[in-house]
C-alpha cells in the first residue's frame, strides 16, 4: 500500500483510506540492528479525496531554521568530545557539490553538518590530499562524519543538498581521547566511532576505554574477550576497514558456550552482553562474508 521515503535515518509513508481499515507495517534495517521508534498520525475524516491526489508523502520542508538556537545543537551533542577547533558557514548551490577545505588538529574529530530551509537532505563525504575517501554520511537536515589523523592534515568536505540549495553550518570537535591505534586506519576508525556514536551516550562514545587493532578475513574469524561486571550490561562494537565487506559478531558465554547474541552489518556491528548476579566473561567473533582487511574492536 505504501513504502516509507526519506533521507538519512528519517522515514515516512502516507497509506490513504476510504474507511477505516487495518493494515500491518513491516520495519526492517538496511544495514546493522538497533531501535528504532515510530509515530503514526491520522488526518481528519472526510480528507481522503484531497490526500488520494498524492498518495506519496515525501518530506517538503526541513523541521527547524538555520537559527542560533539550533545550531548549539551541535555543541550539545558533542559534549565531553573536547573543545570546538572550528566553525564554518556556507551555501549548498543546486546540483553541484559544495566543498569545503580544513586542517583537522592532530587526534579524532567529529565534524557536524548542519542544513537550512530549503534543504531536506545532505550527503557529505571526506576525502584526504590524495583522493582516498575518509568518512561519508547522510541524513535529514544534519549528517556526522569523524577523522583521525596522527598529525594535521588538510582535507576536504563535500556537500551535496538533496531537494533544493540552501546553507549550511559544519562545527569540527576534537575528541578527547588520544588513541594512537586508530591514526593509520582512517576509514576504519571512523566507522567505528560512527558505529559507537549511534548507540546512546551510556554504551557510545563516551564508555570507550581502549581499542585493538583486529584482522578481519573471510577465512578466518578474529576473536576478543568482554568482561561484564554484576548487574551492567557492555556493547561490543567492531569496523572493517577498506577491502572487507559483511561482517557480523556473535557473543557466547566463555564457560558454557551458550550463544548470547549476534549482529551484522555491512562495515560496522555490535553486540550487547548482559551479566545478572555475577561477573560475567563472553566471547566474541567477528568475520567478514568477503574480503580481507584490518578492523577495530574493544580491549
Amino acid at each position: 500500500m505504501a513504502r516509507a521515503q526519506g533521507h538519512g535515518s528519517d522515514k515516512t509513508a502516507l497509506p490513504v483510506f476510504a474507511r477505516r481499515n487495518n493494515c500491518d507495517g513491516f520495519h526492517s534495517p538496511h544495514d546493522g540492528q538497533g531501535s528504532a521508534a515510530v509515530g503514526i498520525g491520522r488526518s481528519a475524516l472526510g480528507d481522503a479525496p484531497i490526500l488520494a491526489e498524492r498518495a506519496e508523502s515525501y518530506r517538503s520542508h526541513p523541521c527547524c531554521l538555520l537559527t542560533s538556537s539550533r545550531q548549539g545543537w551541535a555543541s550539545s551533542h558533542q559534549q565531553g568530545l573536547g573543545r570546538q577547533e572550528g566553525r564554518f558557514n556556507g551555501s549548498i548551490e543546486a546540483n553541484r557539490l559544495s566543498k569545503l577545505e580544513f586542517t583537522p588538529p592532530k587526534g579524532c574529530s567529529r565534524i557536524d553538518v548542519l542544513g537550512g530551509p530549503p534543504i531536506v537532505g545532505l550527503q557529505a563525504s571526506l576525502w584526504d590530499k590524495n583522493d582516498e575517501k575518509v568518512a561519508w554520511a547522510e541524513g535529514g537536515e544534519q549528517a556526522a562524519l569523524f577523522a583521525c589523523t596522527d598529525k594535521p592534515t588538510g582535507l576536504t568536505l563535500e556537500l551535496q543538498a538533496v531537494g533544493a540549495a540552501g546553507p549550511y553550518l559544519v562545527e569540527i570537535r576534537k575528541w578527547n581521547k588520544d588513541m594512537r591505534v586508530l591514526y593509520d586506519n582512517p576509514i576504519g576508525a571512523a566507522r567505528l566511532l560512527g558505529r559507537l556514536d549511534a548507540l546512546d551516550t551510556a554504551r557510545g562514545l563516551g564508555s570507550i576505554q581502549t581499542v585493538q587493532e583486529l584482522t578481519l578475513d573471510a577465512d578466518k574469524r578474529a576473536s576478543f574477550d568482554v568482561l561484564v561486571p554484576p548487574g551492567q550490561c557492555r556493547s561490543a562494537v567492531v569496523a572493517s576497514g577498506v577491502g572487507a565487506t559483511g561482517l557480523t559478531l556473535a557473543a557466547s558465554d566463555s564457560t558454557n558456550r551458550n550463544e548470547l547474541g549476534r549482529s551484522s552489518g555491512s562495515i560496522a556491528a555490535s553486540v550487547s552482553v548482559c551479566a545478572s548476579e555475577g561477573e560475567r566473561k563472553a566471547r566474541i567473533t567477528a568475520d567478514v562474508r568477503a574480503g580481507h582487511s584490518r578492523g577495530f574492536g574493544p580491549s
